[in-house]
């Protein structure tokens, strides 16, 4: 049994990952509005939080909310993406009309951040998990249309079996 799709062309994943790399930059350089312009207008965000309460904001005036507060989170914080798992996926209603397959991708990956205390230069590891990024190119151009942060659940079974890929 193959479980290894093809995967995004070669340069729709350069593209997809300077879109996600970018936004982490944006994150970590504190710029809210590169960060936002990484996400579509319709775009969703969802984190199940360290008390396992679930958070999901709607629309970029929502994400613009929330994220604000983080961008001006501790100076020397870092981002870290690793392991990138590609899965195709239908573009969203309304905006998939006569659209060819490979328009939309999801990507999973571990993350995890750190951060450099600014006076001692002590780096601590803060926190880690995985990430779900719903990507789409529309016109051309990809941007997300969602993201799920979340820690790691004894329940998380490998993506490709969650979509029913594999036998």
């Amino acid at each position: 049994m193959s479980v290894v799709g093809a995967g995004p062309s070669p340069a729709d994943r350069l593209a997809i990952a300077a879109v996600i790399d970018t936004g982490l930059w944006a994150l970590d350089t504190r710029d809210l509005e590169v960060y936002l312009a990484t996400f579509w207008p319709d775009a969703s965000f969802s984190e199940v939080g360290p008390d396992g309460a679930l958070g999901v904001w709607h629309g970029i005036d929502d994400i613009r909310r929330m994220s604000a507060a983080r961008v001006g989170g501790p100076t020397g914080r870092q981002h870290r993406l690793s392991n990138t798992l590609f899965i195709p996926r239908e573009p969203a209603a309304g905006a998939s009309e006569g659209r060819p397959p490979g328009e939309a991708w999801t990507a999973w990956a571990y993350w995890m951040t750190s951060v450099r205390h600014p006076e001692t230069g002590e780096v601590r590891f803060e926190m880690s998990g995985y990430l779900r990024d719903e990507l789409e190119r529309r016109d051309g151009e990809w941007r997300l249309l969602g993201r799920h942060l979340d820690g790691w659940p004894g329940d998380l079974r490998h993506p490709l079996r969650t979509v029913g890929t594999t036998g």
